[in-house]
């Protein structure tokens, strides 16, 4: 490999193929945070990313007549390249783990809604304080199950109505929404808007479906499905809600 004489071509060949390898980690999504997600999810992602990139570099060896990418040089390639993804993924996630329990890199997150579904997602966050997740509180308007949601101990910041003065006032890292989008698409549509204003990110939690939309993830965290929504991607769930 190194007696070889390096031409424009092999050099482009190069830039090409870390192009593409770019893309397709953007496309599993390894470039963004996974703070709901498990270990071995992540794993199972940075196998698929490299199986894929290193056919494209099998691609490039038949198209190119690259005559040092051999079947086995190829093997070696893959193995490599997913072994030192996964641990040093691991071992980062690991040592951030770590600095979350031990109060850093914290989030402060505001849930919009009070319901069961709500609730367990606090109460899940509490467990896992390897998350470096906050709950700061809940807002939400009355309704028949606000005495059991008070029951739980979780305090109501606001109504719907307070809630721009509070995202304003408080340092909101995250707005989760957990409200029934069938009865509150309004409250729900104008809470995405605001947060968008702030730059401050939306999750969604749902367990009826698991949607993959431009700019956005989705983790599975407990019995629900969680999709964040980055904040200059949020008109693509308010579109969806329409539909």
């Amino acid at each position: 490999f190194f007696a070889v004489r390096v031409k424009l071509q092999n050099v482009l060949v190069f830039v090409v193929l870390m192009l593409v390898w770019h893309a397709i980690f953007c496309l599993f999504g390894l470039y963004e945070p996974r703070r709901f997600s498990a270990g071995k999810g992540e794993v199972l992602d940075v196998a698929k990313a490299t199986a894929l990139a290193t056919v494209v570099v099998c691609a490039a060896k038949l198209l190119c007549r690259l005559d040092m990418v051999t079947p086995v040089s190829l093997a070696i390639f893959w193995f490599t390249s997913t072994a030192t993804l996964t641990l040093s993924r691991l071992a980062i996630r690991h040592i951030v783990e770590r600095s979350r329990v031990r109060g850093r890199n914290l989030r402060n997150i505001e849930i919009t809604g009070t319901n069961p579904r709500a609730v367990r997602f606090a109460q899940g966050i509490e467990a896992n304080p390897a998350l470096g997740c906050r709950v700061l509180g809940f807002v939400d308007r009355e309704w028949s199950g606000m005495e059991a949601f008070r029951l739980a101990g979780y305090p109501l910041a606001c109504d719907f109505e307070g809630f721009p003065r509070l995202l304003r006032e408080r340092a909101i890292d995250e707005v989760v929404i957990a409200l029934p989008m069938k009865s509150l698409y309004f409250q729900a549509s104008r809470i995405i808007a605001l947060a968008k204003e702030q730059g401050t990110v939306v999750r969604l939690l749902t367990n009826l479906f698991n949607l993959k939309l431009a700019g956005s993830e989705a983790e599975k965290f407990e019995d629900v499905s969680v999709i964040t929504l980055l904040p200059n991607s949020a008109e693509n769930w308010q579109h969806l809600l329409k539909r």
